[in-house]
């Protein structure tokens, strides 16, 4: 075999040469496939991250280094001053809307408790949801128009009631008024006292020495009847539910009748027009505030203490019978609690006063159909 035979024969030379062509590729593509067979998939590869790595590398030797943190500090030259900059304060954290503010209702209205209201509602709008005021409340002693805020506590008051933290009247003394020490003109300034009874009590005081317990009130000339409270109560302590009273029990009110004929009666405006007439055989006393009211055949008063003042005269005891706010107004000078204990716990929207054990004792109980009557006694009386 001679060279030139040899050199036709790559497995003899050891050379790589591409493989025979069968003709020209017809297009582009095939070539390039025809040389990426001959070249080889690995050797394609392994050229092309080379020469990205190359490329980078190169970036990397000519690229700048980024300027050290020091580099953005201020540099101060002689007699330079360099502002203080203060960081800004946090943001305070959002205050969320609430859905709905949530307040108590209490006093004159039918149904107290606690109800959620919208944000921007008013007074008058958690009354209504308590289902109103009742004949006795207020409503001209409260900003009806006051926006609400959560956990408020509405308190509707009855007619005579003042709220805490308000004056009586705008002469009249601000806090509580000691007895001890009030002047005639301070003691007159309290609603309904009157200039006669407070230059009494101021009397009684000056002859007699300091008054030691509010009993002590019941000796001052006009205010010296004997008072008795005289009630139907119910478990829950309810005496009545707007104009009605909320049960019916036979011969409690021909009892009422028996304990009161030929006494002096004293009652609140709402009790009266709930009963609408003055009771046969015994005296009437109404209490409202309004000095344009008045009904045939009853005596009007302003106060409990002018209704004591009008009474003094009289013939009789004093019986109070309601409603609530009198009874309230009653209990420091009352002696006897006659109650007609009711079995029951009813809805209603006037309650009679808690009874203070310390300062009361039960000295009798007797039973009747459907209801036990209990007399308690002033423990200083008995």
């Amino acid at each position: 075999m001679d060279a030139a035979g040899d050199a036709a024969h790559p497995a003899l030379d050891g050379g790589v040469h591409p493989p025979p062509l069968h003709g020209p590729p017809r297009s582009v593509v095939g070539r390039l496939a025809t040389w990426v067979r001959w070249f080889g998939v690995g050797r394609l590869v392994a050229a092309a991250v080379s020469v990205l790595v190359v490329l980078v590398g190169g970036w990397w030797l000519v690229h700048p280094p980024a300027a050290p943190v020091e580099a953005a500090l201020p540099h101060a030259g002689a007699g330079s001053v360099i502002p203080a900059t203060l960081p800004a304060p946090p943001s305070a954290p959002s205050r969320s809307v609430p859905v709905s503010l949530v307040v108590h209702v209490a006093g004159a209205v039918r149904h107290p408790g606690v109800y959620a209201v919208p944000p921007g509602a008013r007074v008058i709008d958690a009354i209504a949801l308590a289902g109103g005021s009742v004949g006795e409340a207020d409503t001209d002693a409260l900003n009806l128009a006051q926006p609400l805020q959560d956990g408020q506590r509405v308190l509707v008051p009855r007619v005579g009631q003042v709220l805490p933290g308000t004056a009586l009247s705008p002469g009249a003394p601000q806090g509580p008024v000691d007895l001890n020490t009030a002047t005639v003109d301070q003691l007159d300034a309290l609603p309904g006292i009157g200039p006669a009874t407070a230059a009494a009590i101021v009397g009684f005081r000056q002859a007699n020495g300091p008054f030691s317990r509010v009993d002590d009130l019941g000796k001052v000339r006009g205010v010296s009847k004997r008072v008795v409270m005289v009630a139907a109560v119910a478990r829950n302590r309810v005496i009545g539910n707007g104009p009605d009273i909320p049960w019916r029990v036979p011969g409690e009110q021909a009892e009422f009748k028996r304990l009161t004929m030929g006494e002096i009666l004293v009652m609140g405006r709402t009790t009266y027009e709930s009963i609408g007439r003055p009771l046969p055989g015994r005296t009437t006393i109404v209490l409202t505030r309004d000095r344009e009211w008045s009904a045939e055949g009853v005596l009007v008063a302003h106060s409990f203490l002018d209704a004591l003042a009008r009474a003094a005269l009289l013939p009789g005891e004093v019986i109070v019978v309601g409603g609530a706010q009198v009874y309230a107004e009653a209990m420091p000078l009352a002696s006897e609690q006659i109650i007609s204990e009711i079995p029951l716990e009813p809805e209603g929207d006037a309650f009679y006063p808690e009874i203070d054990p310390a300062q009361w004792e039960v000295v009798d109980r007797e039973p009747f159909e459907g209801y036990e009557r209990v007399t308690w006694l002033r423990r200083s009386r008995l």
